[in-house]
């Protein structure tokens, strides 16, 4: 078995190396000492990104996106994980969810996440389970409407994090399918801008429980 790179492999990692030592460290000290990105500082990395090929690299090429295999993807994700999270995310890639989209909806949800109009974000830990998806009590029942899914969770297990929260138009939040299964079947409800969403002082709160 030939486990060696390609000459496009190689390739993107060079160019993801180099992007992240360009444009991502310079701007580390300035985020730990501010706790946050600097609005400016985020449009103009999310800019270049777009304009060096390398945002979206996990969405479909068809789409707009990079249309990279999983071993190429692996790669991107190894060099942008040498940069400060906060800064990395900047070169999004959007929620793979989000390619489940159909008709209006990716007009509305897909393309946008694609061409880095709108940003979206994921909730899926607890205080119990931490991120294992498979220990998660936050559940959702249909109500209704079956394109309305409403989440119902539990009152002892409120979601700690949602991650890029405070700047995403759209939110993917992991839940129980199947509360009552032998094994628990995950998946993912979205909500967009405009519904209920926990406020900053709720997310510490839950955080410090």
């Amino acid at each position: 078995m030939d486990l060696s790179l390609t000459d496009e492999q190689r390739l993107i990692v060079a160019t993801v190396r180099d992007f992240v030592e360009r444009e991502l460290y310079p701007h580390e000290d300035e985020v730990e000492r501010r706790d946050e990105v600097p609005g400016e500082v985020a449009r103009a990395i999310r800019k270049k990104a777009i304009a060096a090929g390398l945002y979206a690299p996990n969405m479909p090429a068809e789409l707009g996106g990079g249309g990279l295999d999983a071993v190429s993807l692996g790669l991107v994700e190894r060099e942008l994980g040498r940069a400060s999270y906060a800064l990395q995310m900047l070169v999004e890639r959007p929620s793979n969810i989000l390619q489940a989209c159909q008709g209006e909806q990716r007009e509305r949800f897909l393309l946008p996440a694609i061409r880095g109009e709108r940003h979206d974000c994921v909730a899926m830990t607890e205080p119990e389970a931490g991120s294992d998806v498979r220990s998660m009590t936050t559940a959702a029942r249909r109500d209704g409407d079956r394109s309305r899914p409403r989440v119902a969770r539990s009152s002892s297990s409120p979601r700690c994090w949602w991650t890029h929260q405070a700047r995403a138009w759209l939110s993917a939040a992991a839940r129980r399918v199947c509360p009552t299964a032998a094994t628990t079947s995950a998946s993912w409800c979205s909500a967009a801008a405009g519904c209920p969403r926990p406020t900053g002082s709720a997310r510490r709160a839950a955080a410090s429980s």
